[in-house]
This record gives C-alpha cells, structure tokens and sequence, in this order.
C-alpha cells in the first residue's frame, strides 16, 4: 500500500521443455477474465489496476530496447502477456507488472547468434547491470515520458569482473579415459570405480585440467 507502481522481478522456466529457451516476457493482470499467457489487449478491454497497460509499455519497450542496444542484437522478445498471476492481481490501486527477465534453464543458446545462454547471462554482471538499468528507464518513462535517463555506462568493476569471469570460466567435457578400479571413500574403503570428468579451466593459472575422480 502505498506505491506509486509494483514490479515483481522473476526468471522464468521452460519446465524442461526447451534447454534453449530464452528472451523476455512481461505480464499485467487478466482482470480475472482473460486466457493465461494471452497477448495484453487494449486498454480500453482490460487495464486492472488502472495504469497497469501504461506500465507494461513503458518497462516491457525499455528492456528489449537496452537488453538489444547494449548487450545481445538478437535477444527475444517473447511478448507483453495478461495472466490471473497472484503476484498482479492482489494490487488493488497500484499499477503492478510482473517481469520474466530470461530462462535460468535456459542452458544452450536459442541460436547460434546468441552472445550467450539465458542462464549464462543472468549470472553475468553485465547482463544485470542492463536489466536493471532498463527497469529504471521503463519506470522513469512511465512516470514521465520525456525523462531524462541518468548516463547508461556500466561500473568498470563490473565489467572487470565479468571479463575476469570470462577467462576463468569452467567447462565440464567427456572424458575417453577408464575410471580406476577402486576408489578410496572418506572412511577409509574402497567401493568400484564409476568414472570421471576432468574441468578445464581457461584462466592462466591452471594450464591443466583438474581431475575428479567420482
């Protein structure tokens, strides 16, 4: 109570469907009569709470704007959507949408021009730092469309940390080698060998793959 407007920020998840699934999706109430993941219709039809269409235009336009300008060309947009979501619908008076920012099993590209998996991008400080500031542009828009946004350049910390990221970044590949016969467990035995998989690192400190043993 109170608020001038309500996001609720959510990843969201394809359920196993897809392990490429990826892009955006943002969702205001269905005013309790409209199909679940149904496209947002005019105002005029359905805008519950008052404002909420408004809202969902402003955020829902900044984020592919700024997600395509500064951090992937070819990010999805999977569209502006009504649902009955419990988090939308118990706003009363304040316009509220709720935001699907990208898959977090989302673990494959959706295509090959992708900079990166959903997953990969949402632990990555760069990809927050620009849903964020697109949160921000959508909000200030919403509340004055002739806003002006503070300058879009992301912390050099941030990005030093995520190129740090980058280079280090571990990746699990097959291995063609036999497990051993045995293993020792933590109690002293020994129990058959099922295998291993050797994690390769790219960072200049390790110029061979680690190995453990499973």
């Amino acid at each position: 109570q109170g608020a001038d407007a309500d996001l609720s920020l959510h990843a969201n998840a394809s359920g196993g469907s897809s392990s490429s699934a990826s892009g955006t999706r943002t969702y205001r109430y269905n005013c309790g009569s409209l199909p679940d993941h149904s496209a947002a219709p005019d105002p005029s039809v359905c805008d519950d709470p008052p404002g909420s269409d408004a809202l969902q235009r402003a955020v829902h336009s900044s984020i592919i704007e700024f997600l395509r300008d500064r951090w992937d060309p070819h990010w999805r947009d999977r569209g502006a959507l009504v649902a009955n979501f419990g988090e939308v619908r118990v706003l009363e008076d304040i316009p509220g949408v709720l935001v699907e920012s990208a898959f977090h099993d989302g673990i494959e590209k959706a295509s090959a021009d992708m900079r990166m998996p959903d997953n990969q991008a949402l632990q990555d400080p760069r990809f927050r730092y620009w849903l964020g500031y697109a949160l921000y542009a959508g909000l200030s828009r919403f509340f004055d469309p002739q806003a002006e946004l503070l300058p879009a350049e992301p912390p050099a910390e941030s990005e030093a940390k995520a190129q740090a990221a980058e280079r280090s970044r571990v990746e699990e590949k097959p291995s063609t080698s036999s497990p051993p016969a045995h293993t020792v467990t933590p109690e002293g035995g020994e129990r058959p060998g099922r295998g291993f998989a050797p994690w390769l690192s790219e960072s200049e400190d390790k110029e061979e793959p680690a190995m453990h043993w499973a």
